[in-house]
């Protein structure tokens, strides 16, 4: 399951010039709790959306509001996820390089995990849209949604 993840997120971000910061990311599992933000909140917030019985006829712009919750948790859970794996590292040469203002890491650091953010951000909104396929055809109450 970590390759599977961290093929995603290399095959698109990868650099190797800042290589210790992408085996920081595959050795602390980081990739795998990424990866698993965009499958595991557009999940929960569908399901909800879908199945719990807040409000009858919900329109479309509910639909996008709710999806719109879920993505910026996405972002923010992803920013974290790799704050505490890469910035909080355990890793003395990766800590050596992130403190090195010459190296450049830290400005990769910092600019990866909003990259990483925003292609998290693509993800969860492409699995949203497949969930909310899947869940439409099982609720009662949002079946009517064209989305």
């Amino acid at each position: 399951m970590k390759d599977f993840f961290a093929n995603i997120y290399e095959q698109v971000l990868y650099n190797s010039r800042f290589d210790l910061i992408y085996q920081a990311m595959y050795s602390d599992q980081g990739y795998i709790f990424i990866g698993l933000m965009f499958l595991l909140i557009p999940l929960l917030v569908m399901a909800l959306f879908y199945f719990e019985r807040w409000f009858p006829y919900l329109k479309a712009w509910h639909w996008l509001f709710i999806v719109a919750i879920g993505l910026v948790s996405v972002f923010a859970s992803t920013v974290g996820i790799f704050n505490s794996t890469v910035l909080a590292t355990g890793d003395q040469a990766l800590a050596n390089e992130l403190a090195n203002p010459n190296s450049g890491y830290y400005e990769h650091a910092t600019t990866l995990r909003y990259y990483l953010g925003f292609y998290n951000i693509l993800l969860a909104f492409l699995v949203s849209l497949i969930y909310s396929a899947i869940f439409k055809q099982f609720s009662k109450l949002h079946s009517h949604l064209p989305i």
